[in-house]
């Protein structure tokens, strides 16, 4: 039985986790569906062998293959040997090589990559700014706040703000909480406005109740609730 943290499927091909390493790399020949699959399995073959015929993948030629090889080394147990393909693949030419390694890296928590990931945030492309934003949810370092924050005021690009909040939302403390509030009870984003109230009960409800009684009038339903939840919480 195959662990639920591995895909079964793959661009609609049963992945072949009960096949041998020889029989993997026969199935790498042809780039196609079952190749990509293949690779999958590779990762969860978590041999030294199957490491190095990863790497080997990630330098491939075929962009295809990079993004697939790196996407493969998530599930594999040694992935943490491999930082330099990894940092090799926040550079290349492929978008979608770069947002997958973004991915692997954040899946692994490789902490070595922070620094390489983060440069991402300034990225032209905003899926790359996206991915890499993500990716910084689990490789977050304190000081990490200011720059994030900033992307989420200056980001035009609504899926890129949004993947910051998240980002934001998840390490919200002491010490940087009012200023989330501030900037959130205002948003358009109905999620936004409500994760203003909900960081109210974490952090000091009594200390904006001018605020939350405004977001008590919210249009959004679940806003006012949330206000209002915030505001009972706020009572001696």
């Amino acid at each position: 039985m195959i662990d639920q943290k591995y895909p079964t499927r793959v661009n609609g091909i049963t992945v072949p986790y009960t096949a041998t390493y020889d029989e993997l790399c026969e199935y790498l020949k042809t780039p196609e569906p079952l190749a990509w699959a293949a690779c999958i399995a590779l990762g969860r073959l978590g041999t030294s062998e199957s490491l190095t015929k990863l790497v080997e993948l990630s330098q491939s030629s075929d962009w295809r293959f990079r993004r697939t090889a790196i996407e493969a080394l998530a599930y594999h147990p040694q992935a943490g040997k491999a930082t330099e393909p990894l940092r090799a693949a926040l550079n290349d030419s492929s978008p979608y090589v770069i947002r997958t390694a973004c991915n692997t890296i954040a899946q692994i928590r490789l902490a070595e990559l922070h620094d390489d990931v983060i440069i991402l945030l300034k990225s032209n492309n905003p899926a790359i700014r996206q991915s890499a934003v993500k990716a910084m949810k689990d490789l977050w370092h304190l000081t990490d706040f200011d720059e994030i924050f900033a992307l989420f005021l200056s980001d035009k690009v609504a899926e890129v703000r949004i993947e910051t909040a998240w980002t934001l939302r998840t390490h919200a403390t002491d010490e940087n909480w009012r200023k989330l509030f501030d900037v959130w009870r205002q948003d358009s984003v109905i999620r936004h406005r409500q994760w203003a109230c909900e960081l109210t009960l974490l952090f000091g409800a009594d200390k904006v109740e001018k605020e939350l009684k405004e977001l008590s009038r919210d249009k959004d339903g679940h806003v006012r609730k949330a206000a209002m939840k915030a505001l009972a919480n706020s009572q001696p």
